[in-house]
């Protein structure tokens, strides 16, 4: 099977889907494939309403289908995907990444002055 060059090949299945989707909120918030912090972003726009993160909310069109394709996959599949400024892309158990974020939670309200 080919791999995409976009997507590292380490993830596979609902990590290499959920990868995708977070990409194209990336995109559609920052321009990029992978802003650093993408997962927090996304995160936030799917635990907190009324969230913008970059230039879009969790209610835009051009994400809606993206953030239902996550949500799904993390409800069903149990995980996250995260990529580490030092590290590759990988995948966590849904319950750790809850834990990384809540941890993350006051550094990043000062950064986005939230």
């Amino acid at each position: 099977m080919d791999h995409d060059p976009l997507r590292p090949p380490q993830l596979t299945g609902a990590a290499a889907v959920m990868f995708d989707a977070m990409s194209q909120i990336s995109e559609a918030a920052h321009g990029v494939r992978w802003e650093q912090g993408t997962e927090y972003g996304v995160w936030m726009l799917l635990t907190t309403p009324r969230t913008r993160w970059g230039r879009v909310r969790a209610d835009d069109a051009d994400v809606a289908p993206a953030l239902t394709t996550i949500e799904a996959l993390a409800s069903q599949a149990q995980l996250w995907v995260t990529w580490p400024a030092d590290a590759q892309p990988m995948e966590m158990t849904l319950d750790n990444w809850r834990v990384r974020y809540a941890s993350a939670v006051p550094a990043l309200k000062r950064r986005l002055s939230l």
